[in-house]
């Protein structure tokens, strides 16, 4: 359920994981500017480039919008197969027919099977289950209270993103069911797949029975509309606007909406309930609010008529919106809450969240669902000071007791339990009620307040601030238009800061008071661009590899918000890096790849605002001929394991300098043949040849000393070959160790030894990433030892560097040329192959301009960019090119 008085931008880019069969292939941002100034009807070719839209790809035109200030809002919903992608609208923002920018949500699908195997029938069964009802809407004995409500047959849809843009692409059925007993309204998501339950999304917003209070505020004598049945009897209903009707009903301490009668009147002045005429005072004052103040026609914006029901239930301390009414309880006897909940702050909020739903349709759970509850006691205010001439900033008040007044405070949030600054003191972080969407509503409360009142501000980091409040006008037509125009069903705190300082540029202009107080407000409260980057993974290491593939592992990175994904790149020779984008997990396998080839590996870490870490990590690996097998890798990044020590002088060590990757390796010192390192049993049957390869570090080894390795045939008697000699050598080696059948025979108990032949415990030699090849039609005997220089596994030419790297740029990758630079006005691009895009990020990694490009020769018209440092991305086929770039 939504509950309502429970207390119900930076540029975000979406990250989906593998899922059933299907995955998420690349991020799109969700707000960026035209640069070409292209008409409306030119918007689907330009998301059919801007996603690479594929057959499978659709976005349909879902609905269009003018708005009071000359913009028109074409809205796209997008489907996979046929299939509607729940969340993923597209918008087109014009101006005199002209787009200027672009902002919401596509989800870039690939290989995803949409073909249930569960049925609709199946599906209603298990969300029934789940809803646990006992009396449905549909039902013979309620129906008729529930005119517009039909038994849900299922809808076929893909979700994914959720909380955090984390969940997996799914397969669902979606169906909107209405509980009667106990009372419970929702959209509910089954998988069809599976048949089980995935998720739901509430669509009773309601108050929360342990809130501290509601309600019996009668705003003394006021004009309202009614209806005349006849001269002597008159209803609380009325028209208003344009298909648009109020209406009031008594549902007389029960429950069923079939039942519930008129409040009447004989003279239409003299009412016998107070709180009938309350509510029906409550729904004209917020519809004549967003009528007069934005132009929209009721809740949906197409004359949807307000109905009220009062007195539901007994003993019931709550309000709710169900997606078509209102629903007010008179309270609880007992309680804080013993008063009707018919306020107009109250009405206002609940009345709101059907403008929510008809707009922003922001899923009632976690930040989402916060922004939501905020949203509605933001507009519960606005309307209470539009009826009344004064507002309290207090959601409530009225329908509490003397001594406990109110639910939330906007002025004051902590006075409610509730935070004010972002993930700061107070900021719920569970799963109940929604993931505290009444809880954390307190942030973007308080924002409202600081740029409506202003005032001198000191948050809890001990920030000061001394801000110039708007005015709540000023202030309730930026929410509405971020609201209405910008947010999307997923859109977090950090989407409601972008799109709130480019509502306050839209309606007064970019660098504007109204700009910069919103900006500064959302400092105060904490919600801020993050601009730091994760850390890098480390210990990437080999676990699996064959002909044509590479397993890979590493250790996560942190950040300080939280690590969404990680891309690995890969490269042959000198041509471009390779990409493989958006994987969830610390393991991954590249396919595809060539027989007997070296690759360059690497992987980075980016967070939910697109900041990437920088590229430490990195292997040079190989992939096997076709007759070779990897018996085994080890890496030793947490132990010895499955190695073990012979002696107390051979040991695991974490000393990062010494290993040759990541931070853990093998450490084996002099003082005797008992500190030796001994491999597990590997079966090396059938195979003429075997390559024993390791990296190694010599410490403190004097002349004559050097590595004994040992391996036998049986697990027990051991044969050494030469010692390899460590005389002069310091830094970081390669042993490769060739044993070549019929001259050594090995069985399914072969092992191998790795000592250091030393004389005291200063001697050392540290031993990492050892692998185990086998061939077979190889026609050598004996054995042979080769020793070469090796690098330490930290990438020098990684992404960062590359990003960093200045100059004429001759030297990118597919001949790509990217010039002048420094730039002034025009950055051009020069490549023989194909570049699909062209993206320019600033320093803190927000994309300020992107084009699709051509074959050839592209440019970006920069001259209105602020100087500073910049980077450019180049995407051609799979390769990706990065550039920094100087501004002047």
């Amino acid at each position: 359920m939504k509950h309502l008085l429970l207390s119900a931008g930076l540029i975000c880019m979406s990250v989906f994981a593998f899922s059933q069969n299907g995955e998420r292939s690349k991020d799109y941002p969700r707000f960026e500017k035209e640069t070409q100034k292209r008409t409306r009807d030119n918007a689907r070719g330009v998301f059919q480039q801007r996603f690479e839209m594929q057959t499978e790809d659709e976005l349909r035109g879902d609905k269009s919008e003018n708005d009071q200030i000359g913009y028109t809002h074409d809205k796209y919903q997008q489907y996979y197969k046929n299939v509607k992608v729940e969340g993923a609208v597209y918008t087109a923002h014009s101006k005199n027919n002209v787009i200027e920018s672009y902002s919401g949500e596509f989800k870039g699908i690939k290989n995803f099977d949409v073909s249930p195997s569960v049925s609709s029938s199946q599906g209603l069964d298990a969300a029934m289950a789940h809803a646990g009802g006992t009396v449905y809407a549909w039902d013979n004995s309620v129906k008729a209270g529930y005119p517009e409500y039909k038994k849900p047959t299922g809808e076929l849809v893909i979700i994914g993103g959720g909380n955090n843009d984390n969940e997996e692409l799914t397969l669902a059925w979606k169906y909107d069911i209405y509980s009667v007993s106990p009372l419970y309204r929702a959209e509910v998501y089954v998988n069809a797949k599976t048949g089980d339950y995935v998720k739901e999304n509430l669509l009773i917003h309601t108050a929360n029975a342990v809130a501290t209070g509601v309600s019996t505020l009668y705003n003394g004598v006021q004009t309202i509309t009614t209806d005349m049945v006849s001269p002597t009897s008159y209803r609380l209903r009325e028209t208003r606007g344009t298909n648009s009707g109020i209406e009031t009903y008594n549902l007389n301490n029960g429950s069923n909406y079939g039942t519930a009668t008129d409040f009447t009147s004989a003279d239409n002045i003299t009412w016998s309930d107070p709180v009938g005429t309350q509510a029906h005072f409550g729904a004209e004052r917020t519809y004549d609010y967003y009528l007069n103040k934005f132009g929209r026609n009721s809740f949906n914006a197409k004359g949807g008529k307000i109905l009220s029901y009062v007195h539901y239930s007994s003993n019931y301390a709550n309000a709710f919106w169900d997606g078509t009414r209102m629903t007010y309880g008179d309270g609880q006897t007992g309680t804080t809450l013993n008063k009707a909940l018919v306020s107009v702050d109250v009405c206002g909020h609940e009345i709101t969240h059907g403008v929510t739903t008809y707009s922003a349709n922001l899923t009632y759970s976690y930040e989402s669902g916060a922004l939501n509850e905020s949203f509605s006691d933001i507009f519960g205010e606005c309307i209470e000071k539009y009826a009344t001439g004064t507002n309290d900033w207090i959601m409530g008040c009225d329908i509490t007791t003397s001594t406990s007044c109110g639910i939330r405070s906007m002025a004051n949030p902590k006075l409610k339990s509730q935070p004010e600054y972002y993930k700061g003191q107070l900021w719920y972080t569970g799963t109940a009620d929604g993931g505290g969407v009444h809880t954390n509503s307190g942030v973007q409360n308080k924002w409202f307040y600081l740029i409506t009142v202003g005032g001198a501000f000191t948050n809890e980091k001990g920030v000061s601030f001394n801000l110039t409040g708007l005015g709540i006008d000023q202030a309730a037509a930026i929410s509405y238009r971020t609201l209405t125009t910008y947010l999307t069903a997923s859109s977090n705190y950090l989407n409601a800061r972008t799109f709130s300082i480019k509502a306050a540029e839209d309606l007064y202009g970019v660098g504007s008071t109204a700009a910069s107080t919103v900006a500064s407000a959302w400092d105060a409260v904490g919600v801020v661009p993050d601009v730091q980057a994760p850390t890098a993974p480390t210990s990437v290491s080999i676990t699996t590899k064959s002909t044509t593939s590479i397993g890979l592992t590493w250790k996560a990175a942190t950040d300080n918000v939280g690590v969404t994904a990680y891309d690995v790149y890969y490269q042959t020779g000198t041509g471009a890096y390779l990409v493989k984008s958006n994987i969830t997990t610390t393991t991954y396998s590249l396919t595809g790849l060539t027989a007997n080839t070296s690759y360059n590996i690497y992987v980075v870490a980016k967070d939910g605002s697109g900041n990437v870490s920088p590229a430490l990590s990195t292997i040079n690996v190989k992939t096997l001929a076709s007759n070779e097998t990897l018996v085994g890798a080890y890496y030793f990044e947490t132990s010895l394991s499955p190695w073990t020590a012979g002696g107390a002088n051979a040991l695991w060590t974490n000393n990062a300098t010494y290993a040759y990757e990541g931070v853990g390796s093998a450490q084996t010192r002099g003082s005797g043949a008992t500190a030796v390192l001994n491999s597990p049993k590997l079966n090396l049957t059938g195979y003429t040849q075997v390559e024993l390869k390791f990296n190694f570090t010599p410490i403190g080894m004097s002349t004559g000393q050097g590595i004994i390795v040992k391996y036998n045939n049986n697990g027990t008697t051991f044969t050494a070959i030469p010692t390899i000699s460590t005389n002069g050598l310091s830094g970081f080696y390669t042993a490769t160790i060739l044993f070549n059948t019929p001259a050594y025979t090995f069985n399914t108990n072969g092992k191998f030894t790795i000592e250091c032949a030393g004389a005291t415990t200063a001697n050392q030699i540290y031993i990492d990433a050892v692998t185990v090849i086998g061939r077979k039609s190889t026609t050598a005997t004996g054995t042979s030892t080769t020793i070469t220089s090796a690098s330490k596994g930290v990438y020098t030419l990684g992404l960062t560097n590359a990003m960093m790297n200045t100059g004429s740029s001759s030297n990118l990758p597919d001949n790509a040329k990217l010039y002048p630079n420094p730039v002034y006005s025009q950055l051009l691009i020069n490549a023989n192959s194909q570049v699909k895009a062209i993206r320019l990020l600033n320093a803190n990694g927000t994309l300020v301009k992107s084009i699709v490009g051509k074959a050839g020769y592209s440019s970006i018209d920069v001259s209105k960019l602020p100087k500073g440092i910049y980077f450019a991305e180049i995407i051609s086929a799979d390769a990706v090119v990065r550039k920094k770039i100087i501004k002047q």
